[in-house]
C-alpha cells in the first residue's frame, strides 16, 4: 500500500505491513495480548540538508549524494529503504464478563526498533530505539444497541520523557446489519506523534437484531 504521507505520495514510496496478535487469560482474570508490528518502506529520499562551507565528499555514505551550489555550499541527500518492528504488551484487569458497565484498569508496554532516525516525520515517522511503560484506567459501557470504550493511560518514554494516551471506541447499531462506528485517540507529548480521528459504517455479516 502507498505510504500514508503527503511526502511518501509524492515519491511513490510504499509500505508493507506485518502484523501478529495474540490474546489469552492469566489466572481468568488477567486479560493478556502480545502483538508484533513491522513495517517495510521502499525506497525514497530520506533527507536533504545544506552545508557551508564545503566538507569533504569522502565523508558521505554510500547511500548519500552530495551537489556543490554556485555560493559554495553543498546540498546531501539520503535515500534508501528501511524498516521498524515493535513488541508491545497490554494486560487488562477484566475477565471477560459481558457487564452494562465496569472500569477496566491496565499497564502496557512497548519495545521497538528502526534501521533509521526519522523523527522529523520526514518522509514518514520513525525512530531508531523505543521504550516506553505505563498504567491506565478504562471504562467500558454497553447497552443492546451502544457499546463504547473509553481510556486514559500515562507512559514513561525514552523518546518524549512521558506523554498521556486518550482513546475511545463507540459503535451504535442503526440496523440489523449496520452500526455507526466512532474511533479516536489523541497523545500529549511535545514530540512527534499523529492523533487520529475515525468515522464509519460497519456492516454486520451476522445479523444483529436491533431493538
Amino acid at each position: 500500500m502507498p505510504v500514508e504521507t503527503a511526502s511518501g505520495l509524492n515519491q511513490k514510496m510504499y509500505q508493507m505491513k506485518l502484523n501478529l496478535y495474540n490474546e489469552f487469560y492469566l489466572f481468568k482474570k488477567i486479560n493478556t495480548t502480545l502483538s508484533f508490528e513491522g513495517n517495510y518502506y521502499t525506497k525514497g529520499l530520506l533527507s536533504r540538508d545544506t552545508i557551508t562551507p564545503i566538507i569533504n565528499p569522502n565523508r558521505f555514505k554510500a547511500r548519500k549524494t552530495y551537489t556543490q551550489l554556485e555560493n559554495g555550499d553543498t546540498v546531501i541527500e539520503e535515500s534508501g529503504d528501511a524498516m521498524d518492528g515493535a513488541l508491545t504488551l497490554r494486560m487488562m484487569l477484566n475477565d471477560g464478563e459481558v457487564k452494562k458497565s465496569k472500569l477496566i484498569p491496565f499497564v502496557e508496554s512497548q519495545v521497538s526498533y528502526g534501521t533509521k532516525d526519522l523523527s522529523n516525520g520526514y518522509p514518514y515517522w520513525m525512530i531508531k530505539e523505543r521504550l516506553y511503560g505505563g498504567a491506565g484506567l478504562g471504562w467500558e459501557f454497553g447497552t443492546t444497541n451502544f457499546h463504547s470504550r473509553i481510556e486514559a493511560g500515562y507512559f514513561l518514554d525514552t523518546f518524549s520523557d512521558h506523554f498521556e494516551r486518550f482513546s475511545g471506541i463507540i459503535s451504535y447499531q442503526i440496523f440489523d446489519f449496520t452500526a455507526l462506528t466512532l474511533n479516536m485517540e489523541l497523545f500529549n507529548q511535545e514530540k512527534y506523534y499523529s492523533n487520529s480521528l475515525q468515522v464509519g459504517i460497519k456492516h454486520n455479516l451476522k445479523r444483529r437484531i436491533r431493538k
